[in-house]
């Protein structure tokens, strides 16, 4: 008696036999004797002796009768063959058997008796000699799909007979063509052939798990966006794609239906889902091409995919399923067909980046979607179930999450230029307000303290009027206090190093500090941004002088071809940074920083103390 415990039944990618040539034929008798013979190899090691008393066929017919399940049923008039075909459902009730005649050998391996039927598309109820032993997916009018499951069903000691048993599969597809999708059909060990089933399942729960979470992740920064008020209607849009996507995705997924979750109402709830994909895109499509006639069809689509959606909600079943996924395809095209033609003809992608973005994900979304319909119509197994239509709502969604990202780039790029040319201003004014204090109204003021002083000579007041003398000497200093406040003249004058190094020599001999300076010996920057640097500098000082009781500080000035950095830094008593409210001078300080495109940072300094950090770029 021959060892084995398997019979090969598949021979490669189950194919359409009518519409290929010899040469393909002849392919496909060596794929299948090849895999044949790799399979029984590998069943051979884990195999008892066994014998096999005869060769195992199948019949098959399109229809239902339940008495098709009984092992006193003649199968003569069914087509028959050594593998089984896929079958075309085109019309009610949509469904088929198959007939599976085998003789077990006599030793029964340790894990029992076991099938593989592979994929089927896409319900299935499996009898034994006329006892139902199992099934995926629901076979009736409130069905499921189970489209992605690996069949492997035991097969009962009890209902098994000597010599030829009987396998009747009951099976219903919702689309076009159903039945055994599968490279392979085996018996074999049930325990072995259940852990092949789940190895090979693995890396699309893999995959998966890793898709679900990454639009976990775009759905939360959805939610960040809303949270922080950006109520803009692309961002909403955008959150409404995401939700719909990552619904559909998590009802259609193997993890799903392994968790139990798979019902009549998830599976409409999970079609009604689909259908609603189109209306965010249509209502972004509106607002994109605003003023492109006529704007009603975006509307009309829209309503008429939550009519779709609400229908199959209601209703269910497998003529309404079908009625709705050819309208809803339909829908899809017309939808990515408008934004592609309104996008042709506006030219948009000459003038930004957003709306030729969103036109490289629909296409994609697209032809994905197109070849995802042809591989089904083929019933080709080689890939996932939806995959390509997966990857290509993926595409999409990948698409609108960086159109936002530029625009949310380019809505701070335009507001950080903006708040530097308002700083640019601000100095701008305060430098001719300066210069009109220094030179126009301090001259005055000095000339006016002279004529005053003369007429109390003149008329031998000057002790009684001497206070205003002073008042006016007072006026005058804080006159040139303020001009230099508001324009330091140091840093035109001397440069940015050589006024840090003057005010930080000049602070330090009022403090009684020890001062160390670090400063380059070229000029690292001019204009507007050093004046700037330096006020910042200036406020850091002075904040050391009057907070941080210090005995020594150090400035250093570090300049490199990107940038330069300001740091200031005290062994004074320091402070508290998570519990301190910022003051007006480290917000101004903040400010200005971003302002210029950099960026600063407090931290306690070694030993105690506080040190500053101040980058920013030469241009």
């Amino acid at each position: 008696m021959a060892l084995g415990l398997l019979y090969e039944l598949g021979c490669g990618l189950i194919k359409d036999r009518h519409t290929m040539n010899p040469n393909q034929r002849r392919r496909e008798g060596i794929q299948g004797g090849g895999s044949f013979l790799a399979l029984m190899l590998f069943f051979f090691s884990f195999s008892s002796h066994a014998t096999a008393e005869q060769t195992p066929t199948w019949a098959w017919r399109v229809g239902d009768d339940p008495a098709w399940a009984h092992t006193d049923h003649d199968d003569a008039d069914w087509l028959q063959g050594e593998t089984p075909e896929r079958l075309l459902l085109l019309r009610y009730p949509y469904r088929a058997w198959y007939r599976f005649h085998f003789t077990l050998p006599e030793a029964r391996p340790e894990g029992g008796w076991g099938i593989a039927l592979g994929r089927i598309q896409t319900a299935d109820e499996v009898y034994l000699n006329g006892v139902l032993i199992g099934g995926e997916g629901r076979v009736d009018n409130h069905f499921v799909d189970a489209l992605h499951k690996k069949r492997v069903y035991a097969l009962p000691d009890a209902c098994l007979r000597p010599g030829v048993n009987i396998l009747a599969i009951r099976v219903q597809s919702t689309f076009l063509v159903g039945g055994l999708v599968s490279e392979s059909i085996a018996l074999g060990d049930y325990r072995m052939l259940e852990k092949a089933a789940e190895n090979e399942a693995a890396p699309r729960k893999q995959m998966e798990a890793f898709f679900l979470g990454m639009l976990a992740v775009a759905f939360l920064f959805w939610i960040l966006f809303i949270i922080y008020r950006v109520h803009q209607s692309e961002y909403i849009y955008l959150g409404a794609v995401v939700a719909l996507f990552m619904g559909t995705c998590t009802l259609e997924s193997l993890l799903w239906y392994d968790a139990g979750g798979a019902t009549p109402f998830t599976q409409r709830l999970t079609t009604s889902l689909y259908l609603l994909h189109p209306i965010p895109l249509l209502l972004y499509s509106a607002r994109l091409f605003h003023g492109v006639r006529p704007p009603y069809l975006h509307y009309a689509w829209a309503g008429l995919s939550i009519g779709l959606s609400v229908l199959f909600l209601s209703l269910g079943g497998l003529d309404t399923v079908r009625a709705v996924e050819a309208v809803w395809w339909l829908s899809l095209m017309i939808t990515g067909g408008l934004l592609l033609w309104q996008a042709w003809r506006l030219r948009i992608w000459r003038q930004a980046a957003i709306p030729l973005t969103l036109a490289i994900g629909m296409t994609l979304l697209l032809i994905l979607a197109l070849s995802d319909a042809l591989i089904h119509a083929r019933m080709a197994p080689s890939l996932p179930f939806d995959f390509l239509l997966y990857v290509g709502f993926a595409c999409l969604i990948v698409s609108l999450v960086v159109a936002m990202t530029i625009r949310v780039r380019g809505m701070n790029e335009r507001l950080l230029t903006l708040s530097e040319q308002i700083l640019t201003a601000q100095e701008t004014a305060a430098a001719r307000t300066a210069a009109a204090l220094h030179n126009e109204l301090a001259p005055g003021l000095a000339a006016a303290k002279l004529d005053l002083q003369l007429f109390l000579r003149r008329h031998q007041l000057l002790p009684e009027g001497e206070h205003l003398v002073g008042q006016l000497s007072e006026a005058i200093d804080q006159t040139r206090t303020l001009s230099h406040e508001m324009h330091p003249g140091a840093v035109d004058q001397l440069g940015l190093q050589n006024a840090l190094q003057a005010l930080s020599e000049r602070l330090a001999t009022a403090q009684g500090w020890t001062l160390h300076v670090d400063l380059p010996e070229e000029e690292p920057l001019v204009g507007t941004r050093a004046t700037l640097l330096y006020r910042m500098g200036q406020e850091l000082l002075y904040n050391a002088a009057k907070y941080a009781h210090a005995s020594a500080v150090d400035v250093q000035l570090v300049s490199n071809r990107r940038g330069m950095r300001l740091t200031v830094r005290d062994n004074g008593k320091g402070c508290d940074l998570r519990n301190t409210q910022p003051g007006i001078g480290w917000t101004s300080i903040c400010e200005r920083t971003e302002a210029m495109h950099g960026h600063c940072y407090f931290c306690l300094a070694p030993g105690g103390g506080m040190e500053a950090n101040i980058w920013i770029p030469h241009h």
